[in-house]
């Protein structure tokens, strides 16, 4: 097979006038690349589906170049910097490809095709590695076909609901706490049925969010009329209300799963108001109840008047939520029983800034007043020579901290208020940035000592760490007191503990900022050691986890149903240790 040339033909210059410009500009540079350079060697092998072994025709094939370097040099001499090249080249219907004139150099072979994504083992791209000294043939470059959920929406009397809208939600743990990605919406059709495709592996949650249609907007007297004299509550599959009690689908490559739901409907009725300071953008509508979204799917606003109706709420109690993204917000709380709700009144109005200060009590430690700068002198993998480990001995580790806000969302989601920033520590103030009203859950995350007590006007966060922000109001600063310093823990892991996914948990028995994950990389059978610094003063539970990446720590439910802890009492200054034979899985 010959290499492809670098003249677009016109069969593939239509193809490439539809894909977007990133894409579009991508291929250019690459064909681009395809005439620089020239070598004596060639590449050819196959694309292959991960999960049959059969080719996958016509699919993309990338190869990227990087510069080959001498690893016998001693010592290394000054290379001149040299970019990475790309070559690319279409499989043919049998997913075969070759590519021609290749220098000696370390190469990476990657493809891409519509309905397939690259193939990962766990959370490692598969990438085919190729250390080009002589020509090589029948390289694999593998592909994994995306999944397929789909299922039959019927009500209590197995009558098939059309213009259904089902949500599939990813989940992921951040910071202790399930964060969910954006959902991904289809409506069920005349059948009742409903179809998501091209989904990556994974886990789903599956919700039935509603009645699809959107915000309907329109200008003048004439109002829309929709019937909507039931609906059902939202629901995720199987039946739980909550996505904590919800069962996830689990989507492997090629997957095709089967989902159906059975909802009861029942009365369903409108609310009705004005919003005030209506931009003429676009605004959304949204039903929230506890830590759970509802979209409020069928909804109209008259954009000259301001006047708005939301259909198809059940009974039950919300916080109407209108927001021009990122612009303006406003929130009132709506109760619906037997009954239309009118004359509702919500004014949108901007963020306002949320600032603070670090205050640290305490001379800042030096790195040889910590109890493991004596285990790092022992390690000879530092790479230091013994001045510079002095050296490094005599600095000092300030005291510093980083303050967020975050906001519960669909399923315990968190929001960060304009990011995580940190503070200025010549002046020791921070700033959050803009936030909307609400309720937030305030943290911080401070190294070089610990954190001794957070305050906001006459609010004790460390012992209630709830923020209210007030519309159009400022709240008061926020003060972060920190001690410099703190407990050091040396934990030690039994030979079988060892991994590179090991955390290690501690969770105080105390007012504090809550339990903490501690990522151990380094778990080696020669190191089996691993040192927390800077905790405060107290008793601790101590726990180690296979995969802590996936550890809901902050979840109240989750850390008293833990075994196997370890206990320990931390003092200032003062180091202690522990083994842990036991790893969570």
């Amino acid at each position: 097979m010959r290499e492809k040339s670098s003249r677009l033909t016109p069969m593939v210059r239509s193809k490439v006038i539809a894909m977007p410009r990133l894409i579009f500009a991508s291929i250019l540079i690459s064909f681009r690349l395809m005439a620089q350079g020239s070598g004596e060697f060639s590449v050819s092998g196959v694309v292959v589906n991960s999960q049959t072994g059969e080719p996958v025709k016509y699919a993309l094939v990338t190869l990227t170049g990087f510069p080959a370097f001498d690893r016998d040099l001693s010592p290394p001499q000054p290379v001149k910097a040299q970019s990475p090249t790309q070559k690319t080249a279409q499989a043919s219907e049998q997913g075969e490809f070759v590519f021609h004139g290749l220098a000696k150099a370390h190469y990476v072979l990657s493809a891409q095709k519509p309905g397939f994504t690259e193939a990962f083992i766990g959370r490692n791209f598969q990438a085919k590695q190729i250390d080009l000294t002589d020509n090589v043939t029948g390289a694999q470059v593998k592909l994994s076909p995306l999944g397929v959920m789909e299922g039959k929406v019927v009500d209590q009397d197995d009558e098939p609901l059309r213009g259904v809208q089902i949500l599939a939600f990813q989940a992921e743990v951040n910071d202790g706490v399930r964060d969910t990605s954006a959902p991904r919406p289809v409506a069920t059709d005349d059948r009742g049925v409903y179809r998501l495709w091209n989904l990556q592996p994974g886990r789903y949650y599956l919700k039935a969010g509603g009645k699809s249609g959107g915000t309907y907007r329109y200008a003048g007297e004439g109002t829309p009329y929709f019937s909507s004299w039931q609906s059902f509550a939202p629901v995720y599959a199987g039946g739980a209300r909550i996505i904590d009690s919800a069962t996830p689908v689990t989507i492997e490559p090629g997957t095709h799963a089967a989902v159906d739901f059975h909802l009861t409907l029942e009365p369903a009725f409108r609310i009705r108001g004005t919003v005030q300071n209506a931009p003429s953008s676009t605004v959304t509508f949204e039903l929230v109840q506890g830590a759970e979204r509802v979209a409020a799917s069928r909804s109209s606003l008259n954009t000259s008047t301001g006047r708005f109706e939301i259909q198809d709420v059940t009974p039950g109690t919300y916080l109407l939520r209108v927001e021009e993204k990122g612009k303006l917000r406003g929130e009132v709380p709506v109760t619906v029983s037997d009954s239309d709700v009118n004359d509702v009144s919500v004014s949108l109005l901007p963020p306002v800034p949320v600032s603070g200060v670090t205050r640290v009590i305490g001379a800042p430690t030096k790195a040889k007043q910590m109890p493991e700068f004596s285990r790092m002198q022992s390690i000879a993998g530092h790479g230091m020579t013994a001045e510079q480990l002095e050296q490094y001995g005599d600095q000092t580790i300030e005291a510093n901290c980083s303050v967020s806000l975050h906001q519960p969302g669909a399923g315990s989601q968190i929001r960060m208020a304009q990011g995580n920033r940190q503070p200025d520590q010549e002046k020791g103030t921070f700033n959050i940035g803009q936030v909307f009203p609400g309720v937030y859950g305030v943290r911080a995350l401070c190294y070089g000592g610990y954190v001794t007590a957070i305050l906001a006007g006459g609010l004790d966060l460390l012992t209630t760490p709830l923020l209210t922000v007030q519309p159009g109001v400022a709240p008061p600063p926020i003060e972060v007191q920190v001690k410099a310093g703190g407990g050091t823990l040396q934990c030690e892991l039994s030979a079988g503990a060892q991994g590179g996914s090991i955390g290690i948990l501690t969770v105080p028995a105390f007012n504090s900022t809550g339990p903490q994950m501690h990522p151990a990389q380094f778990f080696t059978p020669e190191n089996k050691g691993f040192t927390i610094s800077f905790l405060a003063p107290g008793d601790y539970t101590v726990y180690a986890f296979a995969d802590w990446q996936k550890v809901e720590y902050r979840n109240p439910a989750f850390l008293q149903a833990l075994t196997g802890g370890v206990g320990v009492h931390l003092e200032d200054g003062k180091e202690q240790h522990i083994s842990l034979t036991q790893v969570i899985k």
